[in-house]
């Protein structure tokens, strides 16, 4: 019997914006036991666990280098090879008890969520909202609802906001994640997308 995903998560681009702003109000509420989880994997790793208090950017390097060798594929999941071809969507069958997913996991942004293990969505949640934390405290970003028209990708998603561009921790470290299980990470990618977001390069 197929799974009624809003029994379960919001579809984020159905949610009228007071619903919207009551998700973002329900994220914000979960991020110390978000930071706690983080903390807890990076201490598991030989990492130092206070990096997740640790706002400077250098510290997206250090927690990025901590956790990218937990990061994995869901057991129904068969990546493409080469991973320059098209892969079909992962079975959500495969993510077992979807109510024990990060709250903000969905199979309609069009991201691919449903491929990754719960352990590494678990890992996404942690390192996204690092990411986004480093930006609110060290450059007075805030978490808002994503403004975007209804259709648009972030469309009433939590999202970080600057000056003149809010963007998606989550759904920008889920694409990081799998170009890194594809084999095609650059370095540091945690960092460049945080001075990229920072000091955007100039339009060619």
């Amino acid at each position: 019997m197929p799974i009624d995903r809003r029994t379960i998560v919001p579809i984020f681009h159905t949610l009228s914006r007071r619903e919207a702003q009551s998700y973002l109000d329900q994220f914000l509420a979960e991020m110390p036991a978000g930071a706690a989880r983080l903390a807890e994997t990076l201490q598991d790793q030989g990492a130092d666990s206070a990096l997740v208090s640790d706002f400077a950017p250098s510290s997206l390097s250090n927690v990025w280098v901590a956790v990218a060798p937990l990061f994995s594929w869901q057991d129904l999941y068969q990546p493409a090879n080469p991973p320059e071809r098209w892969s079909p969507a992962a079975p959500v069958e495969g993510l077992g008890d979807l109510s024990a997913l990060p709250s903000w996991f969905t199979t309609s942004t069009g991201y691919g969520l449903e491929h990754f293990s719960p352990h590494t969505l678990w890992l996404i949640d942690g390192v996204a909202r690092h990411l986004g934390n480093v930006l609110a405290h060290t450059n007075g970003w805030v978490w808002k609802v994503g403004s975007g028209r209804s259709g648009d990708v972030f469309h009433n998603q939590p999202v970080i906001a600057g000056p003149l561009n809010e963007h998606s921790p989550l759904m920008s470290t889920a694409v990081i994640v799998s170009r890194h299980l594809k084999g095609g990470e650059g370095r540091d990618t945690l960092l460049e997308t945080y001075e990229n977001w920072v000091d955007p390069p100039p339009v060619a």
